[in-house]
């Protein structure tokens, strides 16, 4: 339904925005109801941010909408308030101001808190987010994306134009196309990154169930045939493995110390989808499950646990919980009928699941489907709002132009919802990333989504397609379960020699590990757990670059300990002390790629690969980038620090 003719603020709008300077970017607040049909009192602060445009006269307005739901759209984009906020999209678009809002209940919007539900495994928060929904009260009905629709007409008209530019991310698309169905004439042109249909979420994740073959070939497409010749298989005879019973094994806390751990089916959907956003748990991910295949239960129990740290990571004015809960759960339309008891709904669940064809779930299975997060943070959640149902019929969406930009290897929002979007709207084009995951703006190195999208939202025509570049993160072999496994390092034979190329594979497995903390922390400064024992620190200063092991251990019964400095140049150094009942002891120095020193009292001299990780099988180098330009992209990548989405 068009908008009400005319330049005029909404009725609903209580507040005139007056920005005024903050640390360099112009700040507002904005005071909305809480109910936008009047009927319930109440009114909502919304706090909103803009950069004017370089340009003058300015053309307009770009408004920036971030993912989750949960995630302020003033910190996803314009990170801490200075000058430089917004920097890079003001390069993109010269000609516009810039303006990002924090949603309904999010950053300093009235924001939403519930302590336990932030505390509790994003997994299953049942018992938690029911907990939320009491604390929340009868309020929790107002947070769905058709209020969110309302605020940014309330905002439009605040900010005195007839139509505005919209670049969502995640379930900022969905929030983008809700409004342009809703208020198709307020529309500009519309930049759509990692797409949500505007059907909104399917409850039993079927359209990521079935892009997981694709998705996870094509992370296999470098690096997986020295050990699986078919990573879906290998994964469904995993999730049969678990239909008996949890995984069990141990991982290694950033202290030190040992926890038991398990896996279950639903624990590992979860992890797979964290590789959305972890380039190098992504790319760990086919090796971890040939590992628990062959009964080394360590590198999947390690990703799990970084998948639920990541996942979580950040204080609730990064991401709120409770919005998530209360968006989620009261629109997406679980299989149970609404506002019936909680004890009722598990027959539902189940009856709804078992309709669907094994064929549309594999290499998961129902039971994966009809336990996943979505569900057992909802199932308990007493409705407070009626069914909003999708944001409009197809056919209705504008005429405007529309670019759609989607990761090769994006699960949560995957190429197929993308394409199935198009057809929602007149004047729209799709561009994949290759070998990228979600966020496309930001997890695209190559550069050409970034182009792509400046050329667009300067009115020219985007490209057809992105040229396949080389991998920054190809698949990762799995760690050795014995020192047996492992071939000698060149110029040193026998015990020794695996000896000395189980310090590589220490070194490659600590780097990778670091590096996925530092995509999704941000911080130069880390430190972690090994694989199997001991702990680690590491400083990615371009400066220092220091790697400290306190008897890491990785190979099975092989400790390492030592500081290398400058790790991964070609002029590292280290002195590094091996231990454990798997290696003769001694001291070795590393100096670039030569190692010399005393093994079982023998000397040794010779050479391991600098970030690059052989076993029995493995071969074509050249093929896999070096721990240097895996360090760079780790680097840029956690710049960029993408904007974070809801599943």
């Amino acid at each position: 339904m068009a908008a009400a003719a005319g330049w005029a603020l909404p009725a609903q709008a209580q507040a005139e925005l007056r920005f005024r300077d903050c640390d360099g970017v112009g700040c507002a607040r904005l005071t909305v109801p809480l109910d936008s049909s009047g009927t319930t009192a109440g009114s909502i602060s919304l706090y909103v941010e803009r950069r004017r445009a370089a340009r003058r006269p300015g053309r307009g307005v770009t408004l920036l909408l971030a993912g989750g739901p949960g995630q302020p759209a003033t910190l996803a984009y314009g990170g801490p308030r200075s000058p430089d906020s917004y920097r890079e999209f003001a390069d993109l678009m010269p000609a516009k101001d810039i303006v990002a809002f924090d949603p309904r209940g999010t950053g300093r919007s009235g924001l939403l808190r519930c302590r336990a539900l932030e505390r509790a495994s994003l997994v299953d928060a049942g018992r938690e987010a029911a907990q939320c929904a009491k604390h929340l009260g009868s309020k929790r009905g107002f947070y769905r994306t058709s209020d969110t629709v309302e605020d940014i007409e309330a905002l439009r008209a605040e900010l005195g134009v007839r139509r505005l530019t919209l670049v969502g991310v995640s379930y900022g698309t969905f929030v983008a196309q809700a409004y342009a169905a809703r208020y198709p004439n307020r529309v500009d042109r519309v930049l759509l990154d990692s797409v949500l249909d505007v059907s909104g979420w399917d409850p039993f994740y079927r359209d990521i169930f079935r892009a997981v073959p694709r998705v996870l070939r094509a992370v296999c497409r470098t690096g997986c045939e020295g050990f699986t010749r078919d990573p879906v298989k290998d994964l469904g005879r995993l999730v049969q493995r678990l239909s008996r019973g949890a995984l069990r094994g141990w991982v290694t806390l950033p202290d030190g110390r040992r926890r038991r751990s398990a896996l279950t089916r639903q624990e590992l959907f979860f992890t797979l989808l964290a590789g959305d956003l972890d380039d190098v748990l992504r790319s760990a991910f086919p090796g971890a499950v040939s590992a628990a295949l062959r009964g080394d239960a360590a590198p999947i129990l390690r990703l799990k646990r970084r998948a639920l740290a990541s996942e979580g990571a950040g204080s609730p004015r990064d991401f709120s919980t409770a919005l998530y809960a209360a968006t989620t759960c009261e629109e997406i339309p679980f299989p149970w009928t609404r506002f019936s008891a909680p004890a009722s709904r598990f027959a539902q669940i189940n009856a709804a699941a078992a309709l669907i064809p094994q064929a549309e779930l594999y290499p998961f299975d129902t039971a994966t489907a009809a336990g996943n997060d979505f569900i057992r943070q909802c199932r308990r959640w007493p409705e407070a709002s009626p069914a909003p149902g999708p944001p409009a019929p197809a056919g209705t969406l504008p005429g405007v132009p529309v670019l759609m930009v989607s990761g090769e290897v994006d699960l949560r929002t995957p190429v197929e919802a993308a394409r199935g979007a198009l057809g929602d709207w007149p004047a729209a084009r799709l561009l994949v990333a290759p070998d990228t995951g979600h966020s496309t703006l930001s997890a695209d190195l190559s550069g050409c989504v970034l182009r792509a999208a400046r050329r667009f939202l300067r009115g020219g025509r985007p490209p057809a397609s992105c040229r396949r570049g080389r991998l920054a993160f190809p698949a990762i072999v799995p760690p050795p379960s014995s020192l047996g496994e492992l071939r000698p390092a060149r110029g040193v034979p026998g015990r020794r020699g695996r000896a000395v190329r189980a310090v590589e594979v220490t070194l490659f497995d600590v780097a990778q590990d670091a590096l996925g903390a530092l995509l999704t922390s941000g911080s130069l400064r880390l430190h972690g757990g090994g694989l199997r024992a001991g702990r680690w620190s590491i400083d990615f200063d371009e400066r220092r670059a220091a790697l400290v092991l306190r008897g890491v251990e990785v190979v099975p019964g092989v400790r390492v300990t030592g500081v290398v400095r400058g790790f991964g140049r070609r002029r590292q150094s280290a002195r590094l002390a091996l231990s454990g009942p798997a290696t003769p002891d001694g001291t070795l120095l590393l100096t670039g790629r030569r190692v010399r020193g005393k093994l079982g009292g023998a000397k040794v001299n010779g050479t391991i690969a600098i970030g690059v990780v052989e076993d029995a099988s493995a071969a074509a180098l050249d093929t896999r980038p070096t721990l240097r330009e895996m360090l760079r992209a780790g680097r840029e990548l956690a710049r960029r620090r993408p904007v974070r989405a809801g599943r």
